[in-house]
């Protein structure tokens, strides 16, 4: 049975009243009544559920709460009745089908408030001489607010046009082709938008628009230095788009993608070499390091966190529940860390830095080619000698490892497996599509390996400083760690040195993959 489809157009504010009248006047019509909702949009910060083409609207009427997730064509997918207003983290959603649909779809981000919108609608229905209902139509008048970013607080109220909604009625086809054409004859025309989306673009917002890598396009012969100032001003705006988020500890995604842009930027400033002056590279350099060191404890901790439910569900169901200590201790050291990191974000130096990269970005210095020997030279040289020194030094350094080689010899792969990612992300508009898409996979999947066996050697080791803190005469006080904790804390580190121990037997088949005569060829082809 294919599905009744509504009519619906836009009216001028000043029309509305005359046209509404003429529709009454012109048809046999019966007003039935007016509804008034109020309604908020709901996404992550990085939009995921309009990435998938869905739309979260909270809306609250006579009857209560309500959760509406909608298609992107504005069909409803699922509603949900609510007790409260839905807000924040997965978890504050009921159990239900919407609680399905959108878990694993949004965590681990917060959902926020973008734009409240508060409709008027008024119903009536045309009757036949018989008095059945041949059409519905609703007349829409919305006033809509933005929400100040992560509050719940309203900005100005937002200028959107009020409509006019024909709805048809099952074998009555004849009545709503009459009823189209009466309102076709008063030169009133079709939206070009959902009103959500509507009242998402009078709020600013463009929903899909936070890109956290650099999209960038180059001509290959663009100066290097030109170009690779480009990158670094997009990875400021990032970093720069993530500061508020991270500062208010909103979700921990704004952290993540915050390091993310200074590690990317740190890599461009080491990697794409001779294009800048000597001595604000090396200034650079440091203060970048700097920002990565002081942001690294809060988000180290915001990964245990994350990391929680995993830990529990490796251990027996009956030990799972002794590691709620753990959490507690979690807990207090990342708000502690957090407020530290608020003031970082707040100080004199953080802004300074931010500041003088952003001046010399827009402004660089006059420079002789003696001290900046690559700036003026095609940024497809440049990018295709660093990616081929790039990626030779990581067969290079693969090759070196087997059974017997140390920890470390992995650790510092996987940095420059990192390196030539970042390398092949930033320079990706130079080459074939297709060719730099099969690159990055080949190379993803050696880091995958890498970074798996990297991250349980990682946890163990602070896994064991953990427990060390929690029963040390200072905080032991403080953070309890009762035996049963500390066992089941034991549990787990048998269970991450058994993940890494297999991470590190996967890695000589994934190498080999990575160094296979088709992928060697396609870096020789694309670079060397």
């Amino acid at each position: 049975m294919q599905p009744l489809v509504p009519y619906e157009v836009v009216v001028p504010t000043e029309v509305l009243d005359d046209v509404w009248s003429s529709l009454s006047d012109g048809l046999r019509c019966l007003e039935e009544s007016t509804l008034e909702t109020t309604s908020r949009v709901l996404d992550t910060f990085d939009w995921r559920l309009w990435s998938a083409g869905l739309r979260l609207d909270v809306a609250r009427d006579g009857d209560g709460w309500h959760a509406l997730l909608l298609s992107s064509a504005g069909d409803l997918v699922q509603r949900q009745d609510l007790d409260r207003p839905l807000l924040g983290f997965a978890e504050s959603i009921p159990d239900g089908a919407l609680r399905e649909r959108l878990v694993d779809r949004i965590e681990p981000r917060r959902l926020l408030p973008w734009v409240e919108m508060r409709l008027r609608t008024t119903r009536m229905r045309v009757v036949d001489a018989e008095e059945k209902t041949v059409v519905r139509i609703e007349r829409i008048e919305p006033a809509a607010s933005a929400i100040a970013f992560g509050t719940e607080a309203l900005g100005e109220p937002l200028v959107l046009s009020p409509r006019l909604r024909l709805r048809p009625v099952r074998g009555y086809d004849d009545a709503f082709a009459a009823v189209r054409r009466h309102v076709g004859d008063l030169r009133l025309t079709p939206p070009t938008h959902l009103l959500i989306d509507e009242a998402l673009h009078a709020a600013g917002h463009a929903p899909g628009e936070y890109q956290g890598k650099p999209k960038l396009e180059f001509k290959a012969s663009e100066p290097a230095a030109e170009a690779t100032r480009r990158i670094h001003r997009q990875l400021l705006d990032v970093l720069r788009v993530n500061e508020d988020g991270t500062r208010r500890d909103l979700d921990s995604e704004f952290l993540h993608d915050l390091r993310v842009s200074v590690r990317r930027t740190r890599s461009a400033l080491t990697q794409i070499k001779g294009v800048f002056p000597p001595d604000h590279l090396e200034h650079f350099k440091n203060e970048m390091r700097w920002l990565g060191g002081v942001t690294g404890p809060t988000r180290d901790l915001d990964v245990y966190l994350l990391k929680m439910p995993a830990y529990r569900a490796s251990l027996p169901d009956a030990i799972a529940d002794d590691l709620e200590p753990l959490q507690r201790f979690l807990v207090a050291h990342q708000k502690s860390e957090q407020k530290k990191l608020a003031r970082t974000l707040r100080s004199a130096r953080y802004r300074k830095l931010l500041a003088d990269w952003q001046r010399f970005l827009d402004e660089p210095p006059d420079v002789s080619s003696a001290m900046a020997p690559n700036a003026e030279r095609p940024i497809r040289e440049i990018a295709s000698q660093r990616i081929w020194k790039s990626y030779r030094r990581v067969v290079k350094r693969g090759g070196r490892i087997d059974d017997s080689s140390p920890d470390d010899a992995l650790h510092d792969l996987r940095k420059d497996c990192k390196k030539l990612r970042y390398l092949l992300e930033f320079f990706a508009a130079l080459y074939p599509r297709g060719e730099i898409k099969a690159a990055v996979k080949a190379l993803k999947r050696l880091q995958d390996v890498l970074g798996d066996f990297n991250d349980y050697s990682v946890q163990q080791e602070s896994l064991r400083d953990f427990a060390e803190q929690m029963t040390s005469e200072e905080t032991a006080a403080e953070h309890e760690a009762p035996v049963d904790t500390l066992l089941a804390m034991g549990h787990l580190l048998a269970h991450l040195a058994d993940g890494q121990a297999a991470e590190r037997r996967r890695f000589a088949e994934r190498f080999r993959g990575f160094v296979a005569a088709e992928n060697q060829d396609r870096f020789r082809r694309l670079f060397g």
